[in-house]
């Protein structure tokens, strides 16, 4: 079968695209020599009902020929697709304008603006989304054009007051230009208590490391410990996280206050905490250093907290089960060392719990081997790990608090 009926076949088949994987992977790679058909195909009026055509299923609404042309031509991005994707917007549905959204927005372009400046009005909050997720990928590529970000800036600052892609809003317009998007911040009044868009606004501050000054933080924090007794507010937290930052002696015994006894705050203490302690970062310091010289040159605090922090995030992400398929699952003796010597009790005879259902040797330490262990636990008991699971999501102390309370105790551990 010829390349272009082959694209034919995916584009427009009956089947759901997860039937035409070999198919798809095929095509993108050959993306560069079908591209000038595909064009010609979407500015076809003919062809236009084609596009639209919804396929039978769960999914038939993200899985039209529409769809599947962005997802190819996503290899393939260059202002001449404005012009023959638009049109679909206008009698397209909610799925269709989300899929044209990431992609104008990915091709970033000045070209781009007019239907992006409509997609960010656009009444489907998932839609608004859509636009600011491909203009931060075109930001990332090297795609972004100063005339289009310029043209869209007042736009992208209204989405903060969204409940969706404020935070990659504020993302977005900081890194581009930080000073007018703070000025643009304050004017709209987004750093005021009772503003919506607070909250996502000094998250994403903290994680660029941009800081407001200490005195407006204080006060700010002031403010919103007033309101926080009447009617509690998100951005408290992230607001005493920011306040570490700026690493002030005066600081120092609020912070470990709130960080034992601060209720919800005290994940946000234990991150001021590290900031303050000028930890922040530290463990993307460690994976890359564990890339460089392997986990077994890390040093013994190193390889501690990078296997505790992976036991934690697999276990969140997918449980134990998920934790002993993949290779982490190799270290589970650091993980228990490091639980033990973090003073986090809980966890650890959590950890204890699970090894034990391995039989008396515990799991294995090669992965394809505790795989085999696991396909036996798993035909005696669907869930093997369900109830361990469950005591775990329930573990009342932070895990953030006990790593950050043990890595600022025992900084010489740390390279």
């Amino acid at each position: 079968m010829k390349l272009m009926e082959r694209a034919r076949k995916y584009l427009f088949s009956t089947k759901r695209s997860e039937e035409l994987f070999d198919l798809r992977l095929e095509l993108t790679s050959e993306v560069g020599r079908i591209r000038s058909t595909l064009l010609r195909w979407l500015a076809d009026p003919a062809m236009r009902s084609r596009w639209l055509h919804v396929p039978r299923g769960p999914s038939g609404a993200t899985d039209t020929p529409l769809h599947r042309a962005c997802e190819l031509l996503d290899e393939a991005l260059a202002p001449d697709l404005v012009p023959l994707v638009s049109p679909f917007l206008i009698e397209g549905s909610e799925e269709v304008r989300r899929a044209i959204a990431l992609l104008l927005g990915s091709i970033g372009s000045a070209a781009c603006v007019p239907p992006l400046h409509g997609l960010l009005r656009d009444q489907d909050p998932w839609v608004r989304l859509h636009c600011v997720m491909g203009l931060e990928r075109a930001r990332k590529a090297g795609r972004l054009e100063p005339a289009c970000i310029g043209a869209l800036f007042a736009a992208l600052a209204t989405q903060l007051s969204q409940p969706l892609g404020a935070k990659g809003a504020v993302l977005l317009l900081l890194s581009i230009d930080q000073g007018k998007a703070l000025a643009t911040f304050h004017d709209l009044g987004y750093f005021e208590p009772g503003s919506s868009a607070l909250e996502p606004l000094l998250t994403a501050m903290n994680e660029l490391g941009i800081l407001l000054p200490r005195a407006e933080v204080l006060s700010l924090l002031d403010k919103l410990e007033a309101e926080a007794h009447s009617q509690p507010g998100a951005a408290q937290g992230p607001a005493l996280q920011m306040l570490g930052g700026h690493r002030a002696h005066a600081d120092r015994r609020r912070l470990e206050r709130l960080m034992v006894d601060g209720g919800a705050l005290s994940v946000y203490a234990a991150r001021a905490l590290m900031a303050w302690h000028g930890l922040t970062g530290l463990f993307d310091r460690i994976v890359a250093h564990e890339r460089e010289v392997g986990f077994a040159g890390l040093s013994s605090g190193e390889r501690m907290w990078a296997a505790t922090e992976a036991l934690h995030a697999e276990i969140n992400n997918g449980g134990l089960a998920q934790y002993f398929f993949n290779s982490w699952g190799d270290q589970w003796r650091v993980a228990l060392a490091g639980l033990q010597v973090m003073d986090d009790p809980e966890r650890a005879d959590i950890l204890q719990a699970a090894l034990g259902r391995f039989g008396p040797d515990g799991p294995s330490e090669d992965r394809e081997a505790r795989y085999e262990q696991l396909r036996r636990l798993h035909r005696k008991q669907d869930h093997p790990f369900r109830d361990l699971d469950d005591r775990y999501y329930a573990v009342r102390l932070p895990f953030e608090v006990a790593t950050a309370r043990w890595v600022i105790a025992n900084q010489q551990l740390f390279g």
